[in-house]
């Protein structure tokens, strides 16, 4: 027959086992690529279209800079990519081989 404290135990290492599995699953490695779109001065861009397009799977993402000009892409996997910013009124900047 099995005691309690040894039930207890079982009970307890199947949880933490289980939690801790979970937590391994849920650790992922990604990475964020963050900045601002400046003019040549280094006065703010507000407004501008940032795409950012991983150059091995193709996945693109866009997004349009903030009041202050920042932009911040988040959750990125690894690898490499291609930074494209557009505005009206300005030269096209686009910047390859940037490593996640």
């Amino acid at each position: 027959m099995i005691s309690k404290g040894r039930r207890l135990f079982t009970a307890v290492f199947v949880t933490a086992f289980a939690l801790s599995t979970s937590l391994v699953w849920a650790q992922t490695s990604t990475g964020s690529i963050v900045g601002t779109v400046s003019d040549a001065s280094g006065a703010a861009i507000p407004g501008a279209s940032v795409t950012l397009t991983n150059t091995g799977t193709a996945e693109r993402r866009t997004l349009t800079s903030d009041s202050s000009g920042n932009y911040q892409f988040v959750n990125l996997l690894p690898g490499s990519y291609k930074l494209e910013v557009e505005n009206r009124g300005f030269k096209r900047y686009s910047r390859e081989g940037i490593r996640v």
